[in-house]
């Protein structure tokens, strides 16, 4: 699966804990790629995504997946070349193993994966991995002033800049880093794409009130951007990135990436519900994404909580069904801190 995310040094808490709910949850390989930039406008300062950090999770990635990748064929063949034997279970990869090898400081390539030869040269095995995209320069070209002062961080459009950069596949999902994958989302990603630019859930608030065309109010056609599965030779064929662009770097809007992409989407597919939870955990729920909400008892006020708080996750949310992925999540950060 191609996993596409988007943001500057803040969202490290909130990628590791996505990327985590996915590694726990997909079948597949994953080929993540985190869009970031340096920005400095108007006295603010948007720092890139760590060059040290993206290291550190890649090798999460890969090891996990060796991990997965030998519980599931249970190197059957013993005339594998570099077959682990079952004789040797030291040398199974275990969550303490994957723990010490990703905070290895200033570890070269060759130091980091001491040991997993055998595992890496095994046919069929598949890589995951990380990789980091600097948009910088790119964005600094075509900053989209009227929208530079809003509520949301401008890192947020940095996916409209996908369609620039040739070595993202053309198939690939964005995910903000709100979100958390309690199911495979194996049927989401694969789903028939012929003819769309992008395939989404409708935005739980924004529904109701926009409209591609207004006379409609009954079709729910207002996508919420958190989480999108990309066409992406359909977005170049459309120019449907570059439209975006334009638009942001013409008109203040209160959402300005969702707003130009659903404005300008001439083929958006609707999806149900359960593949961006907005509002609150259902039991079909595949992916929650921890959106700001309204309460309106006792009285009316907004709610937002995220992933990485773990206290408010349990006390405002009362919400326990991600314990074990919180609880994974706070010792990978916890270790890694106290190795840097």
């Amino acid at each position: 699966m191609n996993i596409l995310y988007c943001g500057d040094k803040n969202i490290e808490d909130g990628l590791l804990i996505s990327v985590l709910s996915l590694l726990n949850t997909a079948e597949e390989e994953l080929h993540i790629y985190v869009l970031t930039m340096h920005l400095e406008y108007e006295g603010k300062e948007c720092l890139p995504v760590r060059d040290e950090f993206i290291d550190w999770l890649d090798g999460m990635v890969r090891e996990k997946n060796c991990q997965k990748q030998k519980k599931t064929d249970e190197l059957k063949s013993a005339d594998v070349k570099g077959r682990i034997p079952e004789s040797q279970p030291e040398k199974m990869v275990t969550k303490e193993a994957i723990a010490e090898r990703i905070q290895k400081p200033g570890a070269d390539e060759s130091e980091r994966w001491s040991g997993m030869e055998g595992v890496e040269k095994m046919p069929g095995v598949k890589e995951s991995f990380v990789k980091k995209i600097d948009l910088s320069e790119e964005f600094a070209r075509n900053l989209p002033i009227p929208n530079m002062q809003t509520r949301f961080t401008p890192c947020c459009m940095l996916r409209l800049f996908a369609d620039e950069i040739p070595e993202l596949p053309n198939r690939i999902l964005y995910l903000d880093t709100d979100i958390v994958c309690r199911r495979d989302i194996s049927e989401f990603y694969h789903q028939d794409m012929e003819g769309f630019e992008l395939a989404g859930v409708p935005d739980y608030y924004g529904r109701w009130f926009f409209h591609r065309k207004r006379w409609k109010f009954w079709k729910w056609d207002y996508l919420n951007s958190g989480v999108l599965l990309l066409n992406m030779e359909e977005i170049r064929k459309t120019g449907l990135f570059a439209k975006c662009r334009d638009l942001c770097a013409a008109k203040e809007m209160f959402m300005p990436d969702q707003s130009a992409l659903n404005k300008l989407a001439t083929a958006k597919k609707i999806c149900p519900r359960r593949f961006n939870d907005q509002r609150k955990l259902h039991e079909d729920t595949v992916i929650q994404h921890f959106t700001t909400s309204f309460r309106f008892f006792p009285w009316i006020r907004t709610v937002s909580v995220k992933p990485w708080d773990v206290e408010r996750m349990h006390e405002v949310l009362k919400l326990h069904e991600y314990d074990d992925l919180l609880e994974e999540y706070v010792g990978l950060r916890e270790s890694r801190r106290t190795s840097e």
